[in-house]
């Protein structure tokens, strides 16, 4: 899969060449040229191929196993709707979204992380110390014992999330239970509403009808608990439903945000809206970012006070017994 470097130089570059007038394949011929990924490279060439025998763009990059599901989704929309320079634009804005928010993301918890690690190893060298003073045996064992629960932890869960948990469809139980999760939750809700937003305002300048578009905007997101809700949010309008009414049965939106969607329909500036609510979500997610490591910080420091708390016990039940053997 293309890194989001990647994602952001090829959608300007196509971008700005079809703004120009130059046609697809040349753009990608371009674009291969001048990249240094040979990812990148095989895979513009290869969609250059296949678009001299016929296929569209949508359909070239389809075939390559490296362009993410959103960026497919979206250049059929500005394929369908003849606006296919204005949609990689604003794919290039989203990617930047994320490579924005990963990066800060990053930076934040690096310093936290390189404490916890520090903390854990010397935990162990602690134990391992009290262990050869106090005569017990088996220092290397416990030392050891604290390393694996330490760092094996976290990472067990890691793998057990995206190796089990997610390929048996536990996504969208966790995405659901993160939703509620306080600070954290209100975090991914805005960067869901940042993607739902700027999606659903691409899919309505392209055209779609209301019933594709949310669903295409709902799995957007990113989120299993918002995809989920994109299929019985289409049958609504459907059946006649306002998109405000729509959203609302959803019950993932904040009422702030349905008010705008109200109020935008009812004034026929919808797309107007949905865009301003895009970026203003994505710089809401992007400040909320500092209190959700703040909260990892506290989770890791609380790690580490119950590893001493726990060898504090122990020492001092260590020397109790001491004092009751030379008492005896």
């Amino acid at each position: 899969m293309l890194s989001n470097k990647q994602l952001i130089n090829l959608c300007n570059s196509l971008s700005t060449m079809l703004h120009s007038g130059i046609q697809v394949e040349r753009a990608l011929e371009l674009v291969a040229k001048q990249t240094g990924s040979p990812a990148l490279r095989s895979a513009m060439r290869d969609s250059v191929r296949r678009i001299k025998e016929g296929a569209s763009l949508t359909e070239a990059f389809t075939a390559q196993k490296c362009m993410p599901p959103l960026l497919l989704l979206l250049v059929d929309a500005g394929e369908r709707s003849g606006s296919l320079d204005r949609v990689l634009a604003e794919l290039a804005r989203l990617f930047e979204l994320n490579r924005r928010l990963w990066r800060q993301l990053l930076s934040r918890i690096t310093f936290p992380v390189i404490e916890y690690v520090l903390a854990i190893a010397v935990l162990a060298l602690v134990t391992f110390i009290l262990s050869t003073i106090q005569g017990t045996g088996g220092g290397a064992q416990k030392a050891v014992l604290v390393m694996l629960a330490g760092y094996g932890a976290p990472i067990a869960l890691i793998v057990f999330y995206f190796w089990i948990f997610k390929p048996l469809g536990g996504s969208r139980p966790f995405h659901e239970a993160l939703l509620k999760v306080p600070v954290i939750g209100r975090v991914v809700q805005s960067i869901c509403l940042a993607r739902f937003s700027l999606v659903l305002y691409l899919m309505y300048e392209a055209a779609f009808p209301t019933e594709e578009a949310l669903k295409r905007s709902f799995s957007a997101t990113g989120n299993a608990a918002f995809a989920a809700r994109g299929p019985a949010a289409a049958a609504a309008v459907a059946e006649g439903s306002t998109l405000t009414g729509a959203l609302t049965g959803a019950e993932v939106f904040p009422r702030e945000y349905l008010e705008v969607i109200s109020v935008a329909e009812e004034s026929g500036m919808l797309s107007e809206r949905l865009n301003g609510q895009a970026e203003s979500y994505a710089e809401t997610s992007e400040s909320q970012m500092g209190a959700v490591v703040t909260v990892l910080s506290v989770l890791i420091w609380l790690c580490v006070a119950a590893f001493i708390a726990y060898f504090i016990f122990t020492i001092f039940l260590g020397y109790i017994g001491a004092i009751k053997q030379v008492a005896g």
